[in-house]
């Protein structure tokens, strides 16, 4: 075991090895599992590129090769799976396994005299348990996402290879399969990373950070979409989000739903016009910050925009530069799908924010956990918005929900606009049409709501210009 005797003595080393010797088959279908990933997503990196190159004798390769993958990484997931109701065998399978592997050359935990026990096992198990649902909870998704990729596989029958190399939505919807196994590869990583922080606490060897806590809770958070509604996280968000809105503020579950599964996204693939997520940053083992945005192409003027629907950090873990490393991954995916759309940057970004002032004069009182209307517009000026200089409503949520007054914010990238310090009177035009029309087409109310703004946006311009600037 080389190290491991050193970390050990003599005495406690039989007790320790008995300990182990119940769960071998764990340790090597976890560690199999653990291989056999990563040699995908490897492949992955290095093959996506031949893809958007239309090769079709290599994309029938890949096609192969991703297929065979899939059937073993399925068996796997699946065995492990029924390892969730087993947490302390995989728990102390860890523990074995960083005792083989720590070198101490490279070590970067301090070394603490700690007797292994089962009673303090318990009790790590017991703290770590959230950290092993969120891991299974991804693997989870993981299986489901591979059944996907492989019924995708088989629908494209002999045809496959030629079909993915031609047909556009095809290849977008694939690859997106893809790039969502990499962000659930690296969920799981994140989360065995974290169990095995507690390991090492539990093993006495403890971390030395050197930034103060508010500093690294900031580096440590993670961001990644949620696109499986059937997941433990999403029903995690919907938590976050109920907590932070009030009720005739909220979308309900099914809202959510309907935008984020695969066959929706297949159909805004095939529509061209938009793309929706649902971005969650977790930190310490919890969601601690959300935001839901979309990102649209407007052709006929080759506009692209994004809409941030909703932002929210955790009460507790606001004021740590949360709220700025959320927007800044939010901005690199919608610049990513810009791109998608054949353009090179999106030319602005929207975000409806409550008009302190109308609240105000309404009577209307922020919950205790809502953030301040006047902080939130500060926190949004240093991210580089801008007050839209016309009068704004918020279109409501469903037929009965009240009309509230809002402001219009915007971040502009778009360079003529940023001169003008305005947004061409046409282009304007587009954008609302289209901010309205994916936002609340089912809502028949909002048509009366959409010609009154617009009235409003017409009426506001200046020399052909909408403008926008401090408030």
């Amino acid at each position: 075991m080389g190290i491991f005797s050193r970390l050990v003595s003599k005495r406690k080393k039989t007790e320790v090895e008995e300990l182990f010797s119940d769960i071998q088959e764990e340790s090597k279908l976890f560690e199999e599992f653990l291989d056999k990933h990563e040699e995908k997503i490897s492949f992955i990196k290095e093959v996506t590129p031949n893809w958007d190159k239309g090769n079709i004798s290599y994309i029938s390769t890949i096609i192969r090769d991703i297929f065979l993958f899939n059937k073993e990484l399925k068996r796997l997931t699946e065995r492990i799976l029924e390892l969730e109701k087993n947490d302390e065998k995989l728990f102390l399978f860890i523990i074995k396994e960083k005792l083989n592997q720590i070198e101490y050359p490279s070590r970067i935990f301090r070394p603490h005299k700690s007797v292994i026990d089962r009673k303090k096992a318990a009790m790590w198990v017991k703290e770590l348990k959230p950290i092993f649902d969120k891991l299974f909870d991804f693997l989870g998704s993981l299986s489901r996402l591979i059944s996907l990729q492989t019924e995708t596989i088989k629908g494209w029958g002999s045809s496959g290879p030629a079909r993915l190399a031609k047909d556009l939505l095809e290849k977008e919807f694939f690859y997106q399969l893809l790039v969502n196994e990499a962000h659930l590869d690296r969920m799981i990583k994140h989360h065995l990373q974290i169990i095995i922080r507690g390991i090492n606490s539990f093993l006495g060897y403890e971390k030395v950070y050197r930034r103060p806590r508010k500093e690294r809770i900031t580096k440590g958070v993670v961001f990644h979409d949620i696109r499986d509604v059937k997941s433990l996280t999403f029903k995690q968000f919907y938590v976050l989000y109920n907590k932070s809105f009030r009720e005739e503020q909220q979308d309900p579950e099914s809202f959510f739903k309907k935008f984020l599964r695969y066959q929706e996204l297949k159909v805004d693939i095939k529509e061209g016009a938009t793309r929706t997520h649902l971005v969650v940053g977790t930190a310490e083992g919890k969601i601690v910050a959300l935001t839901y945005f979309s990102v649209n192409f407007v052709k006929e003027r080759n506009i692209c925009f994004g809409v941030g629907w909703y932002r929210v950090v955790a009460e507790e873990y606001r004021r740590m530069g949360i709220s700025n490393a959320l927007h800044e991954y939010r901005l690199g995916k919608m610049r990513s799908d810009a791109k998608r759309f054949g353009v090179k940057d999106v030319d602005a970004i929207f975000s409806e924010v409550n008009d302190p002032k109308k609240m105000q004069s309404q009577g209307i009182k922020s919950e205790p956990t809502d953030l301040d209307p006047y902080e939130n517009m500060k926190i949004m000026q240093k991210m580089g918005f801008f007050k839209m200089n016309y009068q704004h409503i918020q279109p409501p949520i469903d037929a009965d929900a009240p009309v509230t007054y809002s402001i219009m914010m915007i971040q502009p990238f778009n360079p003529q606009w940023i001169a003008r310090r305005g947004i061409p009177l046409q282009d304007m035009e587009k954008i609302w049409y289209y901010y309205v029309k994916y936002g609340y087409e089912s809502n028949p109310k909002i048509w009366g709501i959409y010609q009154q703004v617009l009235k409003n946006i017409r009426e506001s311009q200046i020399n052909g210009y909408v403008t926008f600037g401090w408030w």
